[in-house]
């Protein structure tokens, strides 16, 4: 029974693969044969080749083949996949057609991709009705187009079908200049030094941007091979990202770029927009599609309220339009058309929720940056948050730095002191003074921390503002004499004791001294008072000035004036003496 089993087994086996063998005879070898035809007429282009026809192009990423327009010079890959699997490089050709060799011709010049996808696939099944077939793009095709109107370089570019008008644009904003190869061949009689040189010497690329200050953005016109005409706006597409605005290019187009005229076609879009201006305006442009251009509103802006302003040819309002720009993006109200001239603005909600600060340092338990409440945030309440003075905190000598409200960071420095400078009369070292007072954009605080914290006197008492300058300074029970005296330095500060105690601690006054015009120094507010207007305090300065000699060149010039003014005065006298007898 085994072996009647087994032989059984094998017959039906033996049957089998003399079926399969049938059939291979019936279909397979045709097929084969079909293919290895196929990788024979494929062998002409090595890999090389290949690698070097689809080198790599710059793209913004996978083309649609809804969109991509097919045309002469493209190359795809054919493939067969199935038991005999084959790859196949394709060119299209110059008259716009694919040859593909045991099938036939297939005609994709100016059909979308995925149309000719399609025609290849069909035309392959009806020889190869088994596997898989693909019909892949490798490389995009290099096109001419021509570029006219307000550009510093008309004529043909050579782009890829990848690129778009804008590409077209920047081209036609280069004034490059030839420049001699450096890859010495051989054969050629010239020194490589000889070369470099003549390369060094010749003009450089100079990359032009003045296409983009008179050339039109947004009126630009692409004109096809078909007829169709197209207008192209690079502003919106940047706004938006839509095609349609900045279209890929097609072999043969003609691109006319008209000269932007700002001053006499603009809308304008300001306020709390990324990019407010004029910009340049186009028959149907709407507000929504402007504060776009204007690359939107910024966080915080009142899409509520935007204003729209309409004028006449004089530049004087006609109408004023409140606009909900929130109602317009969400689609419950329409949008608004513009006219030539208009102006948005867009306003920034209220919001005083920003970080204000004040510095505190010297003599307190803990210095540092501390946050405050605008309008509210006394130096009281300040004092205590820091912890309170450590013991040798110097309260007389204390101050409080306020930033300048003047806008220095928006208008600087010269425009405070010019609009200040006008309505002065000043000398030259008040000027000098002035001028240094205007630069620093900080000034003192009228407040006097001894009475606040000594005496509870709240009316130095005073608001801090953002950016306020707190500093106490250390009580260092000294008095600095310095200027004409025989020893200047700190002397040891005594309660109750005058200048002149202080002066003679220092050596006294110096031969040059011009001790009538001794000044006192306050530590707090550096102001120069006279020793009989204030009482000295801890870290007050006494400053004793120069006493001015001239030398006789000095003084010649001087008795010489005076000499004679009083000769003139004597014969003016004498004359009317004469006149009066």
């Amino acid at each position: 029974m085994m072996h009647v089993h087994m032989r059984n087994l094998t017959l039906i086996t033996l049957v089998g693969c003399v079926v399969t063998l049938g059939q291979v005879k019936e279909t397979t070898p045709t097929t084969r044969e079909k293919v290895l035809d196929l990788q024979q007429n494929a062998s002409a282009l090595t890999k090389e080749d290949l690698s070097a026809r689809i080198s790599a192009i710059p793209m913004e990423g996978p083309i649609r083949p809804d969109r991509y327009i097919v045309g002469p010079s493209d190359i795809f890959q054919l493939g067969l996949w199935g038991p005999f699997s084959a790859t196949y490089p394709v060119t299209v050709t110059p008259e716009g057609t694919v040859i593909i060799p045991t099938v036939g011709e297939v005609s994709v010049a100016g059909i979308k991709l995925s149309e000719a996808k399609n025609r290849i696939l069909q035309k392959v099944r009806t020889k190869y009705s088994t596997g898989d077939v693909t019909f892949t793009l490798l490389k995009p095709r290099s096109i001419v187009v021509t570029l006219r109107g307000s550009v510093l370089r008309q004529g043909q570019y050579i782009v890829t079908s990848v690129d778009r008008v804008e590409k077209l644009l920047s081209l036609g904003a280069n004034v490059e200049t030839s420049r001699p190869n450096l890859a010495v061949q051989p054969s050629l009689q010239v020194s490589t030094e000889a070369l470099k040189e003549e390369y060094i010497k010749a003009p450089k690329v100079v990359q032009v941007e003045e296409i983009y200050s008179r050339a039109s953005l947004r009126n630009i016109l692409l004109m096809r091979k078909n007829g169709d005409t197209l207008r192209v706006d690079i502003l919106k597409f940047y706004a938006t990202g839509e095609d349609v605005c900045n279209p890929f290019l097609v072999d043969g187009d003609i691109v006319l770029v008209p000269q932007r005229m700002i001053s006499m076609n603009s809308v304008g879009v300001y306020g709390a927009v990324n990019a407010p201006g004029q910009y340049e305006w186009v028959d149907g442009d709407n507000l929504l599609s402007l504060v776009q251009i204007a690359q939107g509103a910024v966080k915080g802006s009142d899409l509520e309220h935007v204003t729209l302003q309409r004028v006449n040819d004089q530049g004087e309002k006609v109408s004023e339009l409140q606009v909900n720009l929130l109602s317009i993006q969400n689609g419950s109200q329409p949008d608004v058309l513009l006219q030539r001239g208009d102006r948005i603005v867009v306003p920034l909600r209220p919001d005083n929720r920003g970080v204000y600060a004040v510095t505190v340092s010297g003599e307190v338990n803990r210095p540092g940056m501390y946050p405050i409440l605008r309008g509210s945030t006394k130096l009281s309440q300040m004092l205590n948050l820091v912890g309170g003075f450590k013991d040798d905190a110097l309260l007389s000598g204390s101050f409080i730095l306020r930033r300048d409200d003047e806008g220095q960071d928006l208008f600087g420095p010269q425009v405070s002191l010019l609009r200040n400078y006008r309505s002065q009369q000043l000398t030259a070292s008040d000027s000098a003074y002035f001028y240094m007072d205007m630069r620093t954009s900080h000034h003192p605080v009228i407040v006097d921390f001894a009475k606040l914290i000594q005496k509870g006197d709240s009316t130095q008492d005073v608001i801090l503002r953002n950016e306020d300058i707190i500093y106490v300074p250390s009580n260092n029970q000294t008095v600095l004499v310095h200027g004409q005296v025989q020893k200047p330095g700190y002397t040891p500060f005594v309660q109750g004791m005058r200048y002149k105690y202080y002066v003679e601690k220092a050596g006294g006054f110096s031969e040059l001294a011009l001790s009538g015009d001794t000044k006192i120094i306050k530590k707090a507010t550096l102001e120069w008072v006279d020793p009989s207007d204030t009482v000295i305090e801890p870290g007050d300065q006494i400053w004793v000035p120069k006493d001015f000699i001239k030398d006789s060149r000095q003084t010649w010039p001087l008795v010489r004036d005076i000499i004679g003014v009083a000769a003139s005065v004597a014969t003016t006298i004498l004359i009317a003496i004469q006149v009066t007898k």
